[in-house]
């Protein structure tokens, strides 16, 4: 009776698919089993797709400060939360890297990511080496985002071919006040006008100062 078990056994298991390589369609088989191409590319894209569901985040870091001036980097990927900010200091921002067809929308009022601050977000519409100048608003937030778009779901999540660079340039009441130099000088002009939009020759001034600091080409 054993015999006959061990005999059933035996041939119940060579019926099974992993016991010809070859012709084995399991994973455990590895290398052995030939995926057609389609089917590669399919997953290899669906993996892509995966990664950049995995929602990105805006990263900022410190590049110089002086008592209550200083200089951040911000980097914007597609589809990243914004980093808020509360102005409660005024500040350039030079738009360094702007990639063609992007679109730049600011936050709008309430909860970030809550479906009334979304509804309320406006485009904003900068120039790649150009310079706004925004003037404290009294500690209300601020920010921008990268919008997402539709051929961006294709990316690699650490594809940068499409991330917006801007750096602010901060200076506090409290430092124009006392501090003497080519940045407040420009922080004190503009605080005089009522518009945000940097001219040619003190946006060029600005990115000297930045490249002093900061900027690489």
């Amino acid at each position: 009776m054993a015999k006959r078990e061990t005999s059933d056994v035996d041939a119940f298991t060579s019926s099974m698919s992993f016991a010809n390589l070859a012709d084995c369609d399991c994973d455990e088989c590895g290398s052995i089993c030939e995926i057609p191409t389609p089917i590669i590319d399919a997953i290899k894209g669906h993996k892509k797709r995966k990664l950049l569901e995995v929602m990105p985040s805006q990263g900022r870091s410190l590049i110089m400060r002086d008592g209550g001036i200083s200089i951040w980097k911000i980097e914007m990927p597609p589809g990243a939360q914004p980093l808020t900010e509360f102005g409660n200091s005024h500040r350039f921002i030079f738009v360094k890297t702007l990639p063609k067809g992007r679109i730049v929308k600011s936050i709008g009022e309430g909860i970030i990511g809550s479906s009334s601050e979304e509804k309320n977000r406006k485009q904003v519409y900068w120039e790649q080496g150009r310079a706004i100048f925004f003037k404290s608003n009294g500690g209300k937030a601020m920010g921008w985002l990268n919008e997402i778009q539709d051929g961006d779901k294709m990316l690699d999540a650490l594809d940068c071919s499409m991330t917006i660079v801007i750096y602010a340039v901060k200076a506090t009441d409290s430092a124009l006040e006392v501090a003497s130099s080519s940045i407040t000088s420009l922080f004190q002009k503009y605080l005089k006008l009522e518009t945000r939009e940097v001219e040619a020759d003190d946006t060029l001034s600005l990115r000297d100062i930045l490249e002093t600091n900061t900027i690489e080409d």
